[in-house]
């Protein structure tokens, strides 16, 4: 439907989920300088802000872009927890970046507040608690290191509040469980899928499943509309759900293979049973699961239309414009609409 180039290799796109600013859409960006003898390696990226126009036939246009460090991740705040649009930049510097949406039009990412959660490490991913209220917000925060961080938000400021070993390489994921209060699941390049209990001591996880994925565990998305299906996404090239009834010790019911590394998922907004995927070498999937859950999962529909790997993809929070999907591709720079 459009395809548009951005100013480096795309990694991650997010839909804005606040209904008066639905039509706004983020991209980001990370490239890797090489030394030189006159230089350090340096890692550059970029936040674009688009605005999605609908009629008649959806494009994308950009009103705003942000030079940062590399960004591994953005994330928009939850919408139940306040009326204005807050973008979350993970940051290859160990940053974590706040922008808020402002502009008459909505055309315009301003930043407000930063905070160094590692000085050590890359910020990998990041997600917002669910739980949280519009005057006290958390933040997950997962590292190069294998650390994972807590990071609390309240009048615009952040501050770390607690951070611990997860993982022996990278955390590539961290996300809360969209149901259980306190409970966030990782993932790392050790091929472990971890939960762990805020409310308890962080010494252990609840559980560390270290069996189940033959290769590094890239991402974990806990289904918002499905209690107790959570769905993981492996370098293995398979995704995988889970039953987490049992929080100390979910167990897997389905796993299907994509093909490629599974590197992002997407829950649909609104259908419990569909969710897309970002499949590294071979493109993007739609993937059905059967509410019975013992039928089992199957790909609906492919797209692959981007001409390198598939990283970044998620779906726009219109209601106007539910079948509308936005993705992104590493080395050709490309930001794709198009429809499901």
């Amino acid at each position: 439907m459009d395809a548009v180039e951005l100013d480096g290799n795309a990694d991650a796109v997010e839909f804005c989920p606040v209904r008066s600013h639905s039509h706004a859409l983020a991209a980001a960006t990370y490239n890797l300088v090489e030394a030189t003898p006159e230089s350090p390696a340096r890692r550059l990226g970029s936040v674009s802000l688009f605005e999605v126009i609908a009629d008649p036939n959806p494009r994308l246009r950009l009103v705003d872009r942000k030079k940062t460090s590399g960004v591994f991740d953005i994330r928009w705040r939850p919408s139940n927890q306040g009326n204005d649009a807050v973008l979350a930049q993970a940051g290859a510097d160990g940053v974590l970046t706040m922008y808020a949406l402002q502009g008459s039009d909505s055309n315009s990412l301003e930043k407000f507040t930063e905070l160094e959660v590692c000085d050590s490490a890359m910020c990998l991913s990041v997600d917002w608690n669910p739980f949280a209220t519009s005057s006290q917000q958390e933040l997950v925060v997962s590292h190069s290191n294998g650390s994972i961080s807590l990071v609390s938000m309240s009048r615009e400021r952040l501050e770390l509040d607690r951070s611990w070993e997860a993982h022996g390489f990278e955390a590539w994921t961290a996300t809360y469980d969209a149901w259980i209060q306190g409970l966030v699941y990782t993932g790392g390049d050790d091929s472990q899928f971890c939960g762990w209990d805020l409310r308890a001591s962080l010494d252990s996880p609840v559980f560390r499943d270290a069996k189940s994925h033959e290769m590094g565990v890239c991402c974990v998305q806990s289904n918002p509309l499905w209690e107790n299906v959570v769905a993981t996404g492996s370098y293995d090239e398979r995704l995988r759900l889970w039953d987490a009834r049992m929080a100390h010790r979910p167990f897997a019911t389905h796993k299907i293979g994509l093909g490629g590394g599974v590197w992002r998922l997407k829950w649909h907004p609104v259908d419990k049973g569909t969710l897309v995927a970002a499949c590294m070498h071979s493109g993007f999937a739609i993937v059905a699961v059967d509410e019975q859950r013992d039928v089992g999962v199957g790909v609906v529909k492919e797209y692959k239309e981007h001409k390198s790997l598939a990283y970044g993809v998620d779906w726009s929070k219109n209601n106007e414009s539910l079948p509308l999907v936005a993705s992104c591709s590493f080395y050709d720079n490309a930001l794709h609409l198009w429809k499901s």
